[in-house]
């Protein structure tokens, strides 16, 4: 599962923290977090369209390390 927080920098611009939470095959929660900062000017849709696609690739980046296959 994910969760995203937005972040004010100091010059007025957003960055976003990503935290990740999966628990392995031996029942261990594993918690990772990046931060991703837009490159380009976004819409509010957008911005939020492209957290999620963003979030979702992480999670499944971290699941994936730990598991090392792919289920689907």
């Amino acid at each position: 599962m994910y969760s995203i927080k937005e972040r004010k920098r100091k010059d007025g611009s957003s960055s976003y923290q990503i935290q990740v939470k999966i628990i392995d095959y031996k029942g261990e929660e594993i918690q990772k977090a990046k931060t991703w900062k837009p490159e380009q000017v976004y819409t509010e849709k957008q911005l939020a369209i492209a957290l999620k696609r963003i979030a979702k690739e992480f999670e499944d980046e971290c699941f994936f390390m730990r598991h090392g296959k792919r289920v689907i």
